[in-house]
């Protein structure tokens, strides 16, 4: 099925296969690019964001592609992960949500792997410092997350739990 959004619901098996998909695209990255492997130590979470992340709370906004994004704790004595340097490009392969008409070569829906190194407070667990980032920094990134919904695809035991959603406005529908 080609289809420029699609509507299939995301189900837990579907974060399961976000969480693998997203745990293989950074283990690629870090294997390409030894300078970056000692952030694998780093893992503050991994999450599900944007259009897909809102679709599975409202059912309706529809799947486009797959946002994961994987937060790291900042290592200053390495430096910050390249912020444009990380986007892996996987495919989720046949399923239910079909494929978008321009991602030829893809038996599936895009599934975009991005990643970011944060400043991290030690008394914040993984959750809570992506949390504060996306309601303190001010740089594209968060700017661009907060306007639709963060899900957790990592760790495992919090997966499916939403930690950031927009706000409605009052003209909203």
């Amino acid at each position: 099925m080609i289809s420029e959004r699609s509507y299939a619901p995301i189900t837990r098996a579907t974060l399961d296969r976000l969480s693998l998909l997203c745990q293989e695209g950074m283990e690629a990255f870090f294997a390409r690019s030894p300078k970056w492997a000692a952030y694998r130590s780093r893992l503050l979470c991994s999450v599900l964001a944007q259009g897909a992340a809102l679709h599975y709370l409202d059912g309706r906004n529809g799947v486009k592609d797959f946002d994961c994004w994987t937060f790291y704790a900042l290592d200053e004595r390495i430096g910050p992960l390249p912020p444009r340097g990380r986007r892996g490009k996987l495919d989720f392969g046949p399923s239910e949500f079909g494929r978008h008409p321009d991602d030829h070569g893809y038996t599936g829906r895009r599934v975009d792997v991005l990643a970011r190194s944060i400043r991290s407070k030690p008394t914040l667990d993984g959750i809570s410092a992506v949390q504060e980032y996306l309601r303190t920094d001010r740089n594209d990134t968060p700017r661009l997350l907060i306007q639709k919904a963060v899900v957790v695809l990592e760790p495992a035991e919090l997966r499916g739990e939403v930690i950031w959603h927009p706000i409605p406005t009052a003209d909203a529908p």
